[in-house]
């Protein structure tokens, strides 16, 4: 019940708070929006996002994820507008799952394909960046730790 009153809380904020985000992210990558209501989504997404899983809902995290990396590229977008939107937002799509899941080549492939893209090198370098720079953060209990002993061990 909390988690059901947050949301809707949430989604008086934002309505970007409500779904998964499948639908949203095709939305956020087709259509201009302000930078301000980018920077809400991506905090309201998450924090939505979190409340569900911890409340117990059925769902996840890799879509809100994705969700969120294609939201922070329109963002960089607009800071950067040189920058091409479509590969900032690739490469941050990939590379916020890969901060979170540890998943580097599932990843790159899940968003090239998806999108149907052929940038598999730039979302694989920021696979590759994103794995090296959270590779001693954890944030799903499940991880098995890899090291050389483990590897040893099996």
């Amino acid at each position: 019940m909390v988690g059901g009153l947050g949301l809707a809380l949430l989604a008086l904020w934002s309505p970007y708070a409500l779904t998964f985000g499948e639908v949203q992210t095709g939305h956020v990558l087709s259509v201009r929006i302000g930078a301000g209501v980018l920077a809400v989504a991506i905090v309201a997404k998450l924090i939505a996002t979190s409340l569900t899983v911890s409340s117990g809902w059925p769902g996840g995290f890799i879509i809100p994820l994705f969700f969120a990396g294609a939201t922070l590229g329109q963002l960089t977008h607009h800071v950067f507008p040189s920058a091409p939107a479509g590969v900032v937002c690739a490469a941050l799509m990939v590379a916020a799952n890969v901060g979170v899941t540890k998943t580097m080549l599932g990843s790159t492939l899940v968003v090239t394909e998806m999108g149907g893209i052929h940038l598999l090198p730039t979302t694989l370098l920021a696979a590759v960046i994103a794995l090296l720079l959270t590779s001693e953060v954890g944030l799903i209990h499940s991880q098995r730790e890899r090291s050389p002993r483990a590897a040893t061990e099996r």
